[in-house]
């Protein structure tokens, strides 16, 4: 049976009704091409069946670079031959983290990223919008180039789908000798991949990169971008930007964002639920010589009007932290992920990190992550999706070095709703910090989150009293009490209880039961 086929069945035998799963938890590497090639992967999706996950691979240094799609299950085990493009011709390669998107309408998936080829003087590079069927199986791709002489490359790095089934698409072009500054350029499409407009954005001498795109509550868009200095002047002069426009490209305004004396890379963005930008970004508060700096996660909620709304920077400074994704969750609230270099006084590694707020970016948790141990190796995550048991499947790529074994490899890794890794393994470090949020929808909150000897449970206010229960994962109740009226907080006693993942229920008078989970360690 055929990889498409065997797509085919599993979407026909589970897209009816939704699969519900018990907890799973894994941490796997992928060979795309299973020939010891460098692979990595940026996008991931979830099917009832398991998932897709978009793969790039180089055969080697002298070949064209391929992508293609890795099928797993929802324990992270292939179930069936990896579906492969390739041209003998032409490298293909993918876009930025939400690069591969299911569409709206359940009827396939849609891509964009770029071909090249390489001519006299340069590469010369189109931008691609593919679609594909439930099957994976190309309907359509459209190419988009410059005209005659084709001294101009186009490469798209970011798109969204829009609610008439066209989409936004962001992307760089420039020389194809290199000998001018990078633009950015937003393609306005049709459903069937139609150029409807097209747009230029970046003056002076400063590259001008886009990460990401998204359309506006005001019926314009926003690309997340970087700025660099194409002279070389200083390699600490590299900030994140924004740039919105209005429904038909024109520019409305352009926010510079970061340290102005430091270097930070770019910016990723996505749509809040009240129709606000959430920018997702870093912020550099040390820097020195070489573009060496120690950054934080720095998550903007700004307006449509370029007026900030708040600015939140979060955990200790580290050295050369990526900000690769950021989402907004069908309730508000916020997952990030990216990586950093964990340094000490004689080598480093790189260990990726998930981080998730509330809808207001306050800090639910943040956890980090490593597949490969030994100093020099890399393991960086570039995207994250929710998955169908309220965890998160996240990917990205590992790059050993001895003594961990093996080759660059795609990496996938699922964690639950807390980002623990399993029920007795949840990363706990002095870099997270905790903010008291209350909200109306969710007036209280606990604390220790993993716990060892107490939990706290405190209320912004309780003016009827509350009942608490805390169950094992069973569905017995370890631990049942009551929170009186006008009293704000209770300190349940945990350290008689055995280590693992219980559940909090809190439940309201006339409100529907609330349920939190609780690590117990």
């Amino acid at each position: 049976m055929n990889s498409r086929l065997v797509i085919f069945v599993l979407l026909l035998f589970t897209g009816i009704n939704h699969v519900i799963y018990s907890q799973i938890y894994f941490s796997k590497r992928y060979d795309f091409l299973q020939n010891a090639t460098a692979s990595y992967s940026q996008d991931i999706i979830t099917e009832n069946f398991g998932y897709i996950l978009l793969a790039e691979a180089v055969p080697d240094y002298q070949a064209y670079r391929h992508f293609g799609f890795i099928i797993l299950d929802t324990m992270g085990n292939r179930i069936s031959s990896d579906i492969v493009f390739e041209d003998s011709l032409i490298g293909l390669t993918t876009g930025y983290p939400g690069s591969f998107i299911k569409t709206s309408d359940n009827a396939g998936f849609s891509m964009v990223g770029f071909a090249y080829n390489y001519v006299t003087g340069g590469r010369w590079d189109r931008g691609m919008l593919w679609r594909f069927d439930n099957t994976l199986d190309t309907l359509w791709t459209k190419t988009f180039s410059d005209d005659t002489p084709h001294d101009t490359s186009f490469l798209f790095r970011n798109f969204r789908e829009l609610p008439d089934k066209g989409y936004i698409i962001v992307g760089s072009h420039g020389l194809v000798n290199g000998s001018a500054p990078i633009r950015i350029n937003l393609h306005r499409v049709d459903s069937l991949g139609q150029l409807i407009w097209r747009k230029y954005y970046g003056s002076g001498n400063t590259h001008f990169l886009p990460f990401d795109v998204s359309p506006t509550s005001d019926g314009g868009y926003v690309i997340g971008a970087g700025a660099y200095p194409s002279n070389g002047s200083s390699s600490q002069d590299n900030d994140p930007i924004l740039i919105k426009t209005d429904s038909i490209g024109n520019q409305e305004w352009l926010r510079y964002l970061g340290n102005p004396v430091c270097r930070e890379d770019y910016s990723m963005i996505d749509l809040a639920n009240d129709g606000n930008i959430i920018c997702g970004t870093t912020y550099s508060d040390s820097c020195w010589g070489s573009g060496e700096y120690y950054n934080k996660i720095n998550i903007v909620k700004i307006d449509n009007s370029n007026t900030i709304i708040w600015d939140k920077k979060y955990g200790f400074h580290k050295h050369k932290i990526r900000f690769n994704k950021i989402r907004v969750l069908e309730n508000g609230d916020i997952v990030a992920i990216g990586s950093y270099y964990y340094s000490n006084d004689y080598t480093w590694n790189e260990i990726g990190w998930i981080l998730k707020t509330d809808s207001a970016g306050n800090e639910l948790w943040y956890r980090e992550y490593l597949l490969l141990t030994a100093m020099l190796s890399m393991n960086i995550l570039y995207n994250v999706v929710p998955t169908q048991d309220n965890g998160y499947i996240a990917c990205g790529s590992v790059w050993p070095y001895p003594p961990d074994t093996g080759t660059q490899d795609s990496w996938v890794l699922k964690v639950d709703s807390l980002g623990c890794e399993a029920p007795d393994q949840c990363w706990v470090g002095q870099e997270e910090i905790w903010v008291k949020t209350f909200t109306p929808d969710k007036p209280f909150i606990f604390y220790p989150n993993p716990a060892t000897v107490k939990l706290t449970i405190e209320f912004h206010i309780n003016q009827e009293g509350t009942e608490i229960e805390l169950f094992n994962l069973t569905g017995q109740p370890m631990r049942t009490t009551r929170i009186p009226p006008n009293k704000d907080i209770l300190e349940l006693d945990v350290g008689q209880l055995p280590k693992g993942l219980y559940i909090l229920k809190v439940t309201l008078p006339g409100k529907r039961p609330m349920m939190e989970k609780v690590v117990v360690e």
